[in-house]
């Protein structure tokens, strides 16, 4: 980039561009001279030094055997409140009971802080569950002629359970509580098992098939902390001036403790390559 001034007094490059106003801004590394403060205002510099790892390419597939709780490993915050308070109709004393036995617990668990998915899951499947038994409960109650197979009450309360996981996992639905408030604890019941399955297949899916392939380090923090990999670099680089000068005047800073992790140094680029290709070194 010229930076210069020609014969006739017009600028070159980026400060010709300046001059012309055809930009508001040069940033760059500029250095400061009498003719171009004539034109420009320097501002303070701005110090930009990336730099990143070269290291060998992971590429076997780290096995793991809970892959299949993955899809729900997400933590987030309340969720599913909402299934059991859209349940207005029928039982009226059933359907509050239930609605504080949740709220209750969902105050309780919001005091935790942050919640796994499949905590919430089973938070509503046992909502739910117990929701319908106490619907099976109450209609047994109301019969005139009594039940001739004499259930207790806690298996007719456990058959409510039990329907609430078979429609989760798409079962029949041979024990859905009945009368209006039952119907509609169905459909809600029916609407979030949809939702819930479908997210899972669709992460599960996702999951299975991109490569869960796990990187050795992706900072300069991770990588200090790891004691597998060595540091190296061409010989004559600022790295060795830069690092050393870290280690004696700021020892526990990350970068400070980067210059024990060094090795020995390469000659030339070609060197790096190999080095890095053949043993566990970064560069």
């Amino acid at each position: 980039m010229s930076l210069g001034i020609l014969v006739n007094g017009s600028y070159t490059g980026g400060m010709g561009m300046l001059a012309r106003r055809e930009v508001d801004m040069l940033m760059g590394p500029i250095a400061q001279h009498p003719t171009r403060s004539e034109l420009v205002e320097y501002a303070q510099a701005y110090l930009y030094n990336p730099h990143a790892f070269l290291y060998k390419r992971i590429t076997q597939v780290q096995p793991d055997v809970l892959i299949f709780t993955k899809p729900f490993v997400k933590e987030f915050s309340s969720g599913f409140g909402w299934v059991i308070h859209w349940v207005e109709s029928g039982e009226v004393t059933v359907i509050v009971w239930v609605n504080e036995v949740f709220i209750v617990a969902d105050v309780a668990l919001y005091g935790v802080g942050v919640f796994n998915v499949w905590l919430w899951v089973l938070a509503s499947m046992v909502a739910v569950g117990g929701t319908a038994g106490l619907l099976h409960l109450v209609h047994s109650s109301r019969r005139v002629i009594p039940s001739k197979s004499g259930q207790s009450k806690w298996v007719m309360i456990s058959r409510g359970f039990t329907w609430a996981w078979k429609l989760l996992l798409a079962q029949d639905v041979s024990d859905t509580p009945r009368e209006g408030a039952g119907r509609t604890l169905c459909v809600f019941w029916l609407f979030v098992c949809f939702m819930i399955t479908s997210m899972y297949r669709s992460n599960i899916t996702a999951i299975l098939i991109n490569d869960k392939v796990k990187l050795p380090f992706t900072s300069v923090e991770e990588f200090e902390a790891q004691n597998i990999y060595k540091l190296t670099w061409i010989n004559g680089q600022i790295y060795n001036t830069y690092f050393q000068n870290y280690a004696l005047t700021q020892p526990d800073y990350v970068l400070g403790k980067m210059w024990k992790k060094r090795t020995e140094y390469q000659p030339d680029a070609k060197n790096v390559i190999t080095t890095v290709l053949k043993d566990e070194v970064a560069a």
